[in-house]
């Protein structure tokens, strides 16, 4: 576990002095477990485990915190977290910055005040590289012949309308176009990603059903990101079978 700072002055946050008991705990323990962007990857059992609440007390703890976090299907940003640790201005020229630029780049989808925190720079222009010769997000996808922020070729372009109609959260769909354009899309992936977003909307309906904590859904780009079609989904689900290819073949006209 890194070291971390701690803000004293937070106890004079008005905000922070009227949040209940159980709210505190959650808070300093989200500071720390959290990356070095503030991000924590949602794990009510283990935070349950290490604070010594309930999870109903923790969710109900977390809705005493709203105005200090973000969150989507799988992660919770901690706003001010960067801010606190001393680390704003962002600097893409500081070694210890790059990794925070890094986990931003990653979630850009996140939140559309991302680019607040980043003391009113543009996305764009914090994810640069930072010298010759060090790789970056944007020019990985430079490499592969789609620049961020330009279109995809008719055929990527195809295979991500259809990951997008069948994707349930249909928001920022420029940002998970954009995440698309990283990565190394074949006909046989995009039968896998429909696949895992079929059990995981399955996955979601039972927990509800049951009465159990369901996780929202991310948007596209921090799933894609992510590799989430690669969660806990089996090896049936993770490859495209004879079949597939098949009739993927007949799509291309090689049949």
């Amino acid at each position: 576990m890194p070291n971390r700072f701690t803000v004293t002055e937070k106890w004079n946050d008005p905000w922070l002095r009227s949040r209940k008991p159980a709210a505190k705990l959650l808070w300093v323990y989200l500071c720390d477990v959290c990356d070095v962007a503030g991000f924590w990857e949602i794990d009510l059992e283990r935070a349950a485990f290490d604070t010594g609440l309930s999870k109903a007390a923790i969710q109900g703890a977390f809705k005493g915190l709203d105005k200090g976090y973000e969150r989507n299907g799988r992660y919770i940003w901690l706003r001010n977290f960067i801010k606190y640790q001393g680390n704003l201005p962002l600097n893409k020229d500081n070694r210890a910055h790059r990794g925070i630029i890094r986990k931003l780049q990653e979630n850009i989808d996140f939140s559309k005040s991302i680019g607040t925190i980043l003391n009113g720079h543009k996305i764009s222009r914090c994810f640069e590289a930072p010298s010759k010769g060090v790789e970056t997000p944007a020019r990985r996808a430079q490499g592969i012949g789609i620049g961020i922020g330009k279109g995809l070729s008719k055929g990527k372009e195809a295979q991500f309308e259809k990951f997008w109609k069948e994707y349930p959260h249909k928001k920022d769909k420029d940002a998970a176009r954009k995440a698309w354009a990283k990565l190394e899309i074949t006909d046989e992936l995009v039968v896998v990603m429909i696949k895992a977003v079929g059990v995981q909307i399955q996955e979601k309906e039972d927990l509800t059903k049951a009465g159990e904590f369901c996780p929202s859904w991310c948007h596209g780009a921090t799933w894609l990101n992510h590799r989430r079609w690669e969660d806990g989904i089996s090896a049936s689900v993770t490859k495209a079978t004879p079949e597939d290819e098949l009739r993927i073949m007949k799509e291309k006209g090689l049949l």
